[in-house]
């Protein structure tokens, strides 16, 4: 009988420690404290995206009368320009936070978090956001008066998902997620 009570009490302790056990969440409050050069009137929307893990923050900011990306990096000090990033707004992460999609110059383009020269996916002559599919597949809006289109995370594949319209009365599709 002592036995038995032993085996059952232990089943019962380990059964509930192991089944109230769950995976542990922590709040992470954070605060982002850019150089005094850099202004966040940057755009008019758009002007970060946090990476799907977390750890990083692209930011449009505004030095004297450049608007750039930034790359910040949570775990380090400091903010990083992206290279080759005048004028980007818009900015959203690959799902593996490898790299930042932004729009600059009337184009999508994506740039390594890295470092390295911004590559060009598409045109996109008055973006309204993007946004990047586990697929590896780019949604984004090019203009005002489009529906959604699709890219490949390398460029290639350029279609159209989506259409306006009219007879609905839609003007636009935009701000994929």
């Amino acid at each position: 009988a002592f036995v038995l009570l032993a085996l059952v009490t232990t089943a019962l302790v380990t059964w509930r420690l192991v089944g109230t056990s769950e995976p542990s969440s922590q709040s992470l409050h954070v605060s982002v404290l850019l150089p005094s050069a850099l202004d966040l009137d940057a755009a008019d929307s758009g002007l970060l995206a946090v990476s799907p893990d977390g750890r990083q923050v692209a930011i449009a900011a505004r030095e004297d009368d450049t608007v750039r990306l930034y790359l910040r990096r949570l775990d380090s000090p400091g903010i990083q320009p992206f290279a080759g990033s005048e004028t980007a707004e818009h900015p959203f992460f690959s799902p593996d936070g490898d790299w930042v999609g932004f729009f600059a110059r009337g184009k999508l383009l994506k740039v390594s978090v890295s470092g390295g020269a911004p590559v060009v996916l598409a045109d996109a002559p008055s973006d309204r956001g993007g946004s990047w599919a586990d697929d590896g597949t780019i949604v984004f809006s090019p203009s005002f008066t489009t529906g959604l289109y699709r890219v490949g995370e390398s460029g290639e594949g350029l279609e159209a998902i989506t259409s306006v319209d009219s007879l609905r009365n839609e003007r636009t599709h935009r701000w994929p997620h």
